[in-house]
């Protein structure tokens, strides 16, 4: 960096930890963060007024979160700076200081009780701060140097600002709402579907949402009709207002017949296209929102579910996109992912023989459910933002517990789902046990074992390094509550006398161990095709020798899933050994091919709209724990060993059994600690290289579809990020 030549003077502040400080509230946060005081030998003297290099150097094991840079000024107003967390070298920015600081403070969004950071501030001129930003706006957007010579200084700083993001999760929001999101949208076209819209009230507060919402559809040029189904006592005729009878309706029922006379409602007048908009929480529309669904219905005539993505309104600026994905049962079974405003036509509610009015605030997703199982193609997922939530304040009761953070279920309603699932699952599949899950209004779905278990094959291959195939196979007899399993380890070549030793002594001790010679060259697809051939287990299990089972529950939750008839393969929670995420599913086009979801979050945190702590679908998972049905993988003819000897055999065996029609399955409630590639070592020789690249290229002239577009992951995500960014 040739800053010194713009270096007007630097300092090296002090760092200390600040007992208490208070924020004015600038950042959508529900965490406590750790504070640091910035001190200096004379503010007058150190830091005036202008722009600032600000390099910060702290250890940190996780690449996610943010350092928020506090400002006082002498005038008694702040101003407020963001650095995202990166795990190796310094955190750089540019800061501006409109005139002379009083105090500064640093504060992080990881709790910390020690102090390992130094920060060094360099005076830079207006002209270097011109190139810095205008370098960083050229490599994080689409704008080429013309298209900079248009903006405005003061526009140009304030582009570089959104690059810095204020929350961990939410990385350059501001930005893709101005870049990306516009090249989303359809054309605009008058000639839009008509749309029976359908609003609920159920408390004086839902009914002035509707009342609000009501007022903003006015303002579409459509030809839409809306219907009021209000538990609360109304003046209908204020309702009505600038509206006609033929354009709106409003019904004042019963609570416990809301459900009762919305079918009546349909049944009577037959709308062909209906949209439902939750009033639980204030939300605007789209302004595309009926272009863009009457886009889609044209393309796909026998849709029967549209859902789409959502974002929220905070003090009039847009954050926190919920950005969803196409169909996810398994997920679907946690929890309404969905939530409760969608597209559904008449010709669905007809199929369904409309819907169940015994659940009242819940019909919707069980409507859902039904679908999902009758006609899982006919629904459908706009993958843009048609809706935005209004946040009031941090006193707002469903921004306090998840909708000011990624982290937390989609579903902000307070009412409970159990039952809902728990009538479905009796009409589809009576010996299923429903359970709450870890995370409020979520689910953990207990599939039925049979009375005599079966057999599960665990398979781990190895040359020597039998301190990890120790700590593996412990693990296993200690943690381990699923009684009818053997463990087979494949001995690839294994050099040490006391590998040999330990091999033979296993296999004395333990009537359930067994031992294979594979005596050639490593190919992690041939070896473990090997071991399948030589067990005749219902359910094979394909395990890492570097890794440690955590809960006692791993294998009777893996096997639980395995077993289900429309369920291929079957993932794990994995865990570094410092804690963090190592795997939580396996999302396509990600790096060369592929990458795991939510790699390095916490080891607590609840994942992108808690996805950590819910049961759901990917189109991979990982071989490092990996069961599967035999019946499925001799279906799918197990690993490919010649194109994919080491690398991305799992993948492929998992598209293989997507491909059959099986959904893959993710579980957190399997968990492990996988102590990643530590055996084989990495590929940095130029025969490993070439070898890879020839896989990378192998799975892309089969698989590219999959690779350019993954179902389960939502396209406006950065495609190379694993944290849920855009």
């Amino acid at each position: 960096m040739k800053i010194l030549s713009w270096l007007n003077y630097k300092i090296t502040p002090q760092v200390r930890a600040a007992a208490s400080f208070n924020f004015v509230d600038t950042e959508l946060t529900t965490r406590q963060p750790t504070i640091y005081q910035l001190l200096f030998s004379s503010f007058e003297k150190s830091l005036l007024y202008g722009f600032y290099f600000f390099e910060l150097d702290a250890k940190c094991e996780c690449s996610l979160g943010y350092y928020k840079i506090h400002i006082q000024l002498k005038s008694d107003k702040s101003v407020y700076y963001s650095l995202p967390v990166v795990r190796k070298g310094k955190h750089k920015r540019l800061i501006w200081l409109p005139e002379s600081i009083q105090e500064i403070f640093l504060s992080s969004d990881k709790p910390s009780k020690t102090i390992d950071i130094s920060i060094t501030i360099n005076k830079v001129s207006q002209n270097f701060a011109r190139k810095k930003i205008q370098q960083k706006i050229i490599k994080k957007s689409e704008y080429s140097n013309d298209e900079l010579k248009e903006l405005s200084f003061e526009e140009c700083w304030e582009l570089y600002d959104t690059f810095f993001p204020t929350h961990k999760n939410q990385s350059n929001y501001i930005q893709w709402i101005r870049f990306k999101e516009p090249k989303l949208w359809f054309p605009v076209i008058s000639d839009t579907l008509e749309f029976q819209i359908i609003l609920m009230a159920r408390t004086p507060s839902q009914l002035r949402n509707c009342k609000q919402l009501i007022n903003q559809l006015m303002h579409f040029e459509t030809k839409n009709k809306v219907l009021l189904l209000s538990t609360i006592a109304c003046d209908k005729k204020s309702i009505l207002n600038e509206h006609t009878s033929e354009t709106l309706d409003v019904i004042t029922v019963s609570v416990d017949k809301i459900v009762y006379r919305l079918n009546i409602f349909l049944s009577v007048n037959k709308p062909s296209h209906c949209l439902f908009i939750d009033s639980t929480q204030a939300c605007t529309l789209s302004p595309y929102i009926f272009s863009e669904l009457t886009h889609y219905i044209k393309q796909q005539s026998n849709c029967e579910i549209i859902y789409f993505d959502e974002d929220r309104l905070y003090k009039e600026q847009r954050v926190h996109p919920i950005f969803k994905q196409n169909l996810n049962i398994d997920l679907l079974y946690s929890q309404n992912y969905i939530g409760n405003s969608c597209y559904i036509s008449y010709s669905s509610f007809v199929k369904q023989c409309g819907f169940d009015p015994v659940l009242q605030d819940s019909f919707l997703y069980h409507h859902y459910l039904k679908t999902s199982q009758q006609s899982p193609h006919n629904i459908a997922h706009i993958s843009k933002i048609l809706l935005h939530r209004v946040l009031r304040d941090k006193t707002d009761s469903t921004a306090s517990t998840y909708s000011l953070s990624y982290e937390g279920p989609i579903e902000l309603q307070h009412f409970s789902s159990l039952q809902c699932i728990t009538q479905f699952f009796k009409t589809v599949n009576p010996s299923v046990t429903i359970n709450a899950g870890m995370l409020p209004n979520t689910h953990h779905i207990i599939w039925p074992l049979p009375h005599n278990l079966p057999k599960v094959a665990i398979i781990i291959p190895t040359k020597d390094r039998i301190d990890l195939v120790k700590t593996a196979v412990d693990s296993i007899f200690t943690n381990t509550t699923y009684t009818n399993y053997e463990i087979i380890i494949v001995n690839n070549n294994s050099e040490k006398a006391s590998s040999l030793e330990y091999f033979e002594r296993l296999v004395s001790q333990h009537t359930n161990v067994t031992c294979l010679d594979y005596p050639y060259p490593f190919n992690y697809s041939a070896i473990n095709n090997f071991a399948a051939k030589h067990t005749s287990a219902p359910v094979l299990v394909f395990l890492n020798n570097d890794v440690k089972v955590i809960s006692a529950n791993w294998l009777t939750e893996l096997v639980r899933q395995a077993l289900r008839e429309d369920i291929g393969c079957v993932g794990a929670k994995l865990y570094y050994e410092n804690g963090l995420i190592q795997h939580a599913g396996v999302i396509m086009g990600l790096g060369h091919v592929a990458g795991h979801s939510h790699r390095f979050f916490d080891q607590d945190s609840d994942g992108y709209l808690g996805r950590l702590k819910q049961v759901q679908n990917y189109l991979a998972v990982t071989g490092a724990c990996l069961a599967i049905r035999r019946s499925v993988f001799e279906e799918i003819d197990g690993f490919e060993e010649e194109k994919l000897p080491v690398a991305y055999n799992d993948v492929d065996l998992c598209l293989k059994s997507f491909k059959k029609g099986y959904r893959n399955v993710w579980t957190p409630y399997a968990e492990l600690y996988h102590y990643e590639s530590l055996s084989r070592g990495k590929d940095t020789t130029p025969e490993k290289k070439a070898r890879f690249l020839k896989e990378v290229g192998y799975m892309h002239h089969k698989w590219d579809t999959y690779i350019k577009s993954d179902p389960y992951h939502n396209p406006n995500f950065a495609a190379n990020k694993e944290n849920f960014t855009v």
